[in-house]
């Protein structure tokens, strides 16, 4: 092993930087609850996967039930920015609000909402000086 290390080298003048290539993460589904009844369309699923992300794709396998209130998309979603819960929408000159459930989010830090690393080892509440709270 440490012939194959001896051939490497460092230019120290060398000021290029090589740019990585991440090929983007797949969509997160997301469950959206509470929304008025008659108003569970393509459009809505749009703007509101938007407001979450980027709009990827709509699950309208569903539209036929009248009074269904939830629907379900796919969202690109940038995890450095903590997850949306919720968010008003207005019709005929009523508001409501519309909640978001993720679906198969892998670690997820309950203390400020971002992705990445669990509540358990966050380095902002560890510097804070919180206690974990055990349940059960």
């Amino acid at each position: 092993m440490e012939t194959y290390f001896a051939e490497l080298s460092l230019n120290e003048e060398e000021e290029e930087i090589l740019p990585l290539q991440f090929e983007s993460q797949p969509g997160r589904e997301v469950g959206i609850h509470d929304i008025p009844s008659g108003f569970v369309t393509e459009r809505l699923a749009i703007q509101l996967g938007n407001f979450i992300g980027t709009f990827m794709e709509y699950d309208g396998s569903n539209l036929e039930k009248a009074k269904r209130n939830f629907m379900r998309i796919r969202v690109q979603i940038d995890i450095r920015y903590p997850l949306k819960r919720k968010k008003q929408i207005m019709f005929f000159s009523k508001c409501s609000y519309v909640h978001f459930k993720y679906e198969q989010l892998s670690l997820f830090c309950f203390y400020y909402g971002r992705l990445g690393h669990s509540d358990s080892f966050c380095e902002a509440k560890m510097a804070l000086g919180v206690e974990v709270a055990e349940m059960g």
